[in-house]
């Protein structure tokens, strides 16, 4: 389904291949990794001089050198060496300071370091060494294994790349106080994510996996909009996504480039009922409509999706044969916060059809889908609870309260009794990942709870700042520096893309009181008029 389509898609996506702009970086210091139960994950690492200096130190088989360039970044590493003979030395890039001394081969899971480099052969006499992969890294650590007599290690330097070149805009805010300080230091930090991301596509994390993600897409993507751009970027990522369409004809969760453009195996129905929604932003930011309307028979095709997933009833169910992700959570039950992706999702398409002017006759089904998932989600709402329940258990998760506030499908005010209730409740399932963090702090917004909105944001991508990153993370609990959902701190990624979204409210107007109570209307009225819609078309399909 859609084959036919393939090599017109690719053939659009090649025509916005990104020229990757470069800009070298110096190494700025030699520092030591010490630990440091206060400091995350129990390791800081100390500067004891410049890198400029690092050449005045003579390192012999055993010994290490430890730079720190200032920032992350993603690009070529190469560095001078001076030896008097044979060598073999090993270097190792890190994100943070826990990469360089806790061990990874004690690793139990599953995914391999390709990201690591191997050891290099150095011969006698100055020369320039170049490592052939592209690195993601803020740290290296060059560890002499052996060595026929004392060597130096002279400037090390990174030639970065990215879609989008070095600079970050600057956010003129109104005053220089503190919050504005720290909103301005957490813009840059979330645009650096951005843009270290921003490569040949939207990658969700440049040092393990590369790939473009749709989930991970469509927040890099409303972040790129009022900062770095990438309109053609995000265009080349949608064709992409749609040229490598499963069998079934729905969008894959993520694809391969090598050895062709193709799908993975992955397969994520939440990100499925999220092309609608990032092709209509796309429009919105871009003015393209055309390829709205060129990809519309596909977008449509993705709203039957959810048929398969229900019950008579128009539940949600969780037949363990599908790969629900909501959040990286082992406890999570899914089935409420699925139902209100799906509403969610769908209302979009519906949105997206109106503004291309699909006719109401070919909305109609998926009208009355909307209208029966939502319908059926009134039996989730747990009235002495004062929340939505998910699953046999009856399960009350932040997620379930996100997803059905996002979705239209819980009022303004049964979502601010219902985010209230389980944002103090120590039992609730909290989220895990800046992913859904993303979306509690815009159902919060959504829902005109905008104080809490802004303390949520600022809390919690505040606290990766305290523990020192200079881009935001794939995986944050506040509470568990170690947390991983693959058995292991070392393999996750520490620049990902949808931990980027700090700019996108920010710039967006949520720390601007009368902005942020605007929007917030502007939102309900819109899902109300959608709703009214919804029913209208449903009731007049069913009578036809």
């Amino acid at each position: 389904m859609f084959q036919k389509n393939r090599d017109t898609w690719l053939r659009l996506a090649e025509q916005d291949t990104p020229e990757l702009r470069p800009w070298v970086v110096e190494a700025r210091d030699v520092v030591v990794v010490e630990a440091d139960p206060s400091a995350f994950q129990n390791w800081r690492a100390r500067s004891i001089a410049s890198a400029k200096a690092a050449g005045e130190t003579v390192l012999d088989a055993g010994q290490n050198l430890v730079l720190d360039f200032g920032e992350h970044l993603v690009g070529t590493l190469s560095w001078e060496v001076d030896s008097p003979g044979q060598a073999i030395l090993r270097p190792m890039v890190a994100e943070v300071p826990a990469e360089l001394v806790d061990p990874i081969e004690r690793y139990p899971g599953k995914l391999e370091a390709r990201w690591q480099p191997e050891a290099v052969a150095v011969a006698a006499g100055r020369h320039q060494l170049v490592l052939p992969r592209r690195q993601a890294l803020r740290y290296v650590r060059f560890e002499v294994m052996e060595c026929q007599g004392p060597l130096r290690i002279l400037l090390a330097k990174m030639e970065a790349v990215a879609a989008t070149g070095p600079n970050l805009p600057v956010m003129d805010l109104p005053n220089g106080d503190e919050q504005s300080r720290r909103l301005r230091h957490m813009d840059q930090v979330a645009m650096r994510t951005l843009r270290n991301c921003m490569q040949d596509v939207f990658e969700d994390g440049p040092k393990r996996d590369r790939r473009l993600w749709l989930g991970d897409l469509r927040l890099q993507a409303l972040a790129a909009y009022p900062t770095l751009g990438g309109h053609d970027l995000v265009r080349r990522c949608l064709y992409l996504l749609a040229a490598c369409a499963r069998p079934d004809g729905f969008v894959p969760a993520c694809v391969f480039a090598k050895p062709q453009w193709h799908h993975a195996s992955e397969f994520i129905p939440d990100y499925t009922l999220l092309f609608a929604p990032t092709v209509l932003d796309y429009a919105q930011a871009s003015g393209d409509w055309d390829t709205a309307r060129e990809l519309w028979p596909f977008i449509l095709h993705q709203a039957t999706l959810p048929t398969l997933m229900i019950d008579d009833q128009g539940l949600v169910r969780d037949r363990g044969d599908r790969w629900l992700f909501i959040d990286w959570c082992a406890e999570l039950n899914r089935e409420a916060p699925m139902q209100g992706v799906f509403i969610y999702g769908l209302g979009r398409t519906m949105e997206l059809g109106r503004r291309l002017g699909v006719p109401d006759s070919e909305l109609g089904p998926v009208a009355q889908l909307h209208h029966k998932l939502q319908q059926a989600a009134e039996s989730l709402w747990d009235e002495a609870r004062g929340c939505y329940v998910s699953g046999p258990k009856r399960q009350v998760s932040w997620a379930s309260q996100v997803w059905m506030i996002l979705s239209g499908t819980a009022s303004a005010q049964r979502g601010r009794r219902a985010m209230q209730g389980v944002m103090s409740d120590p039992t609730a399932t909290a989220p895990r990942t800046p992913y859904l963090y993303h979306h509690v702090v815009d159902a919060l917004w959504h829902c005109g709870m905008i104080d809490e909105a802004r303390q949520t944001l600022s809390s919690y991508w505040g606290g990766m700042l305290d523990r020192g990153a200079s881009t935001f993370w794939e995986v944050f609990d506040p509470s568990d520096d170690h947390c991983s959902p693959y058995a292991s701190h070392l393999v996750n990624s520490y620049c990902h893309a949808w931990s980027c979204t700090p700019s996108w409210f920010i710039r967006g107007g949520l720390f601007n009181d009368e902005a942020a109570q605007r929007r917030a209307e502007d939102q309900r009225n819109t899902q109300e008029t959608s709703a009214s819609r919804v029913v209208q078309n449903s009731a007049s399909v069913t009578k036809d």
